[in-house]
């Protein structure tokens, strides 16, 4: 009886490690990326810097990449904690950006018509658009 109730209450408390690990973990807060950021871009030969002009409503980001602030293509995505992924452009140049938060300092890469260009960010503020 003793081994029974051992194997019993083995398996209860392997059953319930198992229902444990099986939920979701905790999403962790996304990063404040807000703000008009200076891009630098890894290639001398790629001209810049480019603005990107972002404005943040929780996990939502929108903004402008290129141009002056606020001007440029349209883009749109979302920041998951310290990392942002974003589309835009236009059909016939898609852009895609996708960056991680390190600090003040976005490290990212945007592909335009599917080329790779890597890059790093700097603040310039935290004013989000308008």
């Amino acid at each position: 009886m003793p081994r029974v109730a051992l194997a019993s209450g083995a398996l209860f408390l392997l059953a319930l490690g198992l229902c444990a690990a099986a939920q979701d973990p905790p999403q962790s807060k996304p990063a404040a990326v807000a703000g008009e950021w200076v891009i630098t871009f890894d290639d001398p030969k790629v001209k810049g810097p480019v603005i990107l002009t972002l404005k943040q409503e929780g996990d939502k980001v929108r903004g402008t990449y290129g141009g002056a602030p606020g001007k440029g293509d349209k883009l749109k995505g979302t920041v998951e904690g310290a990392f942002l992924s974003m589309k835009g452009g236009n059909w016939i140049i898609p852009i895609e950006l996708t960056a991680v938060l390190r600090g003040e300092v976005l490290i990212g890469t945007t592909r335009v018509a599917n080329r790779p260009f890597t890059w790093t960010a700097k603040r310039q503020s935290a004013t989000p658009l308008p």
